[in-house]
């Protein structure tokens, strides 16, 4: 299952890295988390993970930061106008930490570990849809 993850993480990046996105919003990407599926915009170079939802007056669809390896990160609320969920995921897609941070907020939120990425979502979204530390999220196959 851990390769499963990985393959398809890395053929996503690979996949986006080569499309001209900059100049558009990001692009979609369908996830599932527990019974729950849902489209977030996908962050997977740096640029898009630096800029992630600042600037913006609202979280939807959600920002799903990925990473090309597992490592250690922080996020941070600079010039972020709303309060956000975050969860850190590693390489087996499973949530290790989920924290909320307050806007404009400049202290750092450092990952428990190494992670393959974090999901954005507005403030409150976990514990509204019961998503937790342990559960799993999936990307959907546009076949299945």
């Amino acid at each position: 299952m851990k390769a499963k993850f990985l393959s398809l993480l890395l053929l996503v990046c690979g996949l986006l890295s080569n499309a001209n996105i900059q100049a558009q919003p990001l692009e979609l990407i369908d996830i599932k988390i527990n019974q729950l599926t849902l489209s977030v915009e996908l962050a997977d170079s740096p640029k898009e993970r630096a800029k992630g939802l600042m600037g913006r007056k609202t979280a939807k669809p959600g920002m799903l930061f990925v990473y090309n390896s597992p490592q250690e990160t922080a996020f941070w609320m600079a010039n972020t106008l709303i309060p956000l969920d975050l969860a850190y995921i590693d390489e087996k897609g499973v949530i290790v930490s989920i924290i909320q941070m307050q806007a404009m907020d400049e202290s750092t939120h450092p990952s428990p570990g190494e992670v393959i990425g974090a999901l954005e979502m507005e403030l409150g979204w976990y514990a509204k849809h019961q998503v937790k530390v342990g559960d799993k999220i999936e990307f959907v196959l546009a076949d299945q």
